[in-house]
């Protein structure tokens, strides 16, 4: 490191003792559970009323076996949080910290925007909202005016990075009355994400197997992650959204949510926990819904993508799909120069 400063190097600086940092695995065992909805939200009686007279619109939505889960999980010691995240998968789960302000925030609110000029944009909504239709985590239409105790927030099309493809994004943040605005920006609580320095310290670390020359990297993006999440009926009161003029019930997280990564990096810690200590998968890394590692290359890897995918007739069927990265080979000498372990971690295209 001569003649290099500190302050350039983002954190990217390794020890050369093989040790590896806690992981998100790790986490799960002194993590605090998740909460309930409060009582105060319960027993608010005009959203009790519209849930009580149309539960069709408001059901638990997720493709996440939750039982078979739960069994995977039966040893776990930290059992208030594994209690907490299985029950949020059957009952849907409550922004940590939301408060719906009953008395000071409007008890309806509609801040959705008219359908977009752009005919691009609006046959993009429309077939989106057919789409999340199909998949339930949208309910069918129920008109074109809020019920009691809804919330309505605006629905845009936007490009995704580097793609002339669109995304449908939820604004939770618009207006004085936003979703995002009933849930506090900084209440203490930490969920972790595994990163590129954790990554660097496993190689490192894996210099010194017998089948360090067979390494490889792998990635597997959770599909819709975020969406796998299902929402409490009480918050999915608040989730109504305006599609060319018709109100539909998102029933499940949403991108965008100010807590909406914490069950979410919850969730897929547990996870990389059963792979690390049910499937003995060893040193399985998660960035929010990004699974991760360095293994040999004499199948296992297929094995690490194959067990956590429900594609899979492997019983840890969790999630609806998987994207895969091709496994990217590790030189046979990884040189512990930071320039060398830096450039190894961007051409394997991990991030």
């Amino acid at each position: 490191m001569h003649g290099l400063q500190p302050r350039y190097l983002q954190y990217n600086l390794w020890q050369t003792d093989g040790s590896i940092s806690p992981c998100a695995a790790d986490w799960t065992l002194i993590a605090p559970p998740l909460p309930r909805p409060p009582l105060s939200e319960l027993n608010n009686k005009i959203v009790a009323e519209t849930i009580a007279i149309n539960p069709f619109l408001f059901t638990i939505v997720t493709p996440i076996n939750v039982d078979r889960f739960e069994a995977l999980l039966i040893m776990h010691p930290n059992r208030p949080f594994v209690e907490s995240i299985c029950w949020g998968l059957r009952r849907g789960f409550w922004p940590p910290g939301a408060d719906t302000y009953a008395g000071l925030y409007p008890d309806t609110h509609d801040a959705s925007l008219p359908a977009p000029h752009d005919t691009k944009h609006a046959d993009f909504m429309i077939s989106q909202c057919q789409l999340e239709m199909q998949k339930d985590r949208f309910s069918h239409p129920f008109g074109s005016s809020l019920l009691l105790g809804m919330y309505c927030m605006p629905v845009h099309a936007v490009p995704k990075p580097n793609s002339d493809d669109l995304r449908l994004i939820t604004d939770h943040s618009a207006g004085i009355h936003s979703l995002n605005s009933m849930i506090p920006r900084n209440d203490h609580s930490t969920y972790p994400l595994d990163n590129l320095h954790l990554l660097g310290e496993i190689l490192i670390s894996a210099q010194g197997n017998d089948n360090a020359s067979n390494l490889v990297l792998f990635k597997s993006d959770v599909a819709e992650a975020y969406q796998l999440m299902p929402m409490h009926p009480f918050w999915q009161v608040k989730q109504a959204v305006r599609i060319q003029g018709v109100l539909h019930i998102d029933r499940c997280g949403v991108f965008g949510g100010r807590k909406s990564g914490d069950y979410s990096v919850s969730f897929h810690a547990l996870v990389a926990w059963v792979a690390r200590e049910i499937k003995d998968i060893s040193d399985l890394s998660v960035y929010s819904d990004d699974f991760y590692g360095a293994n040999d290359a004499t199948g296992q890897v297929s094995g690490i993508i194959s067990g956590i995918s429900s594609r899979s007739p492997n019983p840890l069927q969790l999630a609806s799909r998987f994207y895969h990265r091709p496994p990217t080979r590790v030189p046979k000498t990884l040189n512990m120069n930071l320039f060398c372990l830096t450039g190894v971690l961007r051409t394997c295209c991990i991030w």
